[in-house]
């Protein structure tokens, strides 16, 4: 039996209620195919879990994941770009960019956005995962997000093993041989969650994915990833957001430039363009 376009119904003893009280034939021992009006599927992808159940609202179609996120970390002033009073990371570098996209949190309808995109790519990369990962503590708020989402189990890990009770460093139940997918905010060395995806290692889980909403595309940690075999996919990244704050004119091409070369050789740009 195919049912197309249909808005809201109920299954009451196997017969097919609608939403005007019609009763349609017991639908016992028969296949449903539910298909979407054209129209609805012009307008909207759905995104579905590998189970194929449901999980939400979508990105509008043609819409680019990758701008979007920039767009948002932009207007939310997640991202703040400054070339002359630079600011410095925990790992020690300068940077003309600082991303905090724990801000994003206190914006429902940007948050939205972001875990729908997490979502989408996540599918559009058929990334398979038993367990969501989320690395302490910024990652920890969208692994729940998603885990909630896709029904999936949550775990995460710490930096550092806790000194008292069980002392551990993942919290959560992971199985042996669990597929995990590990959840980050922000990739810039990729210390943090290339730590947190060897300790899952650690604990007998497989991790083949992590995501983030921002990748800052060093070549170092491009190569760490690789070197651990962990695929790295990100919602935005440098290259995007360094060419959409040009192009709304927040920077000159001077300063464009100067934070081009910061990507090329961060641990020594500081010093190059005499900021220490």
């Amino acid at each position: 039996m195919k049912l197309k376009g249909l808005p809201v119904i109920t299954i009451v003893n196997g017969n097919i209620v609608f939403e005007d009280g019609r009763i349609n034939e017991s639908i016992k021992g028969k296949e449903l195919i539910f298909e979407q009006d054209e129209t609805e599927k012009e307008n909207k992808t759905r995104v579905k879990s590998d189970s194929n159940v449901d999980i939400g609202e979508s990105i509008a179609v043609g819409e680019d994941i990758t701008e979007k996120t920039a767009e948002i970390l932009l207007d939310t002033k997640a991202i703040i770009v400054n070339a002359e009073k630079p600011y410095r990371y925990v790992s020690g570098i300068l940077s003309p960019i600082y991303c905090d996209n724990r801000i994003l949190l206190s914006y429902p309808d940007k948050r939205k956005i972001i875990v729908e995109s997490y979502l989408a790519l996540l599918e559009r990369e058929d990334v398979q995962f038993d367990v969501v990962a989320g690395v302490a503590t910024a990652g920890i708020p969208w692994a729940a997000m998603i885990a909630n989402r896709l029904d999936k189990p949550l775990i995460y890990v710490r930096a550092e093993k806790k000194e008292h009770g069980k002392q551990n460093a993942i919290e959560g139940e992971l199985g042996i041989g669990q597929r995990v997918l590990v959840v980050e905010d922000l990739i810039s060395t990729g210390g943090s969650s290339l730590k947190a995806v060897q300790q899952i290692r650690d604990a007998q889980g497989i991790v083949d994915n992590c995501i983030a909403i921002m990748n800052y595309e060093f070549e170092d940690s491009r190569n760490k990833f690789n070197e651990k075999g962990c695929t790295l996919l990100s919602l935005t990244n440098f290259s995007a957001l360094s060419k959409k704050v040009l192009d709304r004119k927040y920077i000159n091409l001077a300063d464009y430039n100067k934070i081009k070369e910061w990507n090329t050789i961060p641990k020594e740009w500081g010093k190059k363009f005499g900021f220490e």
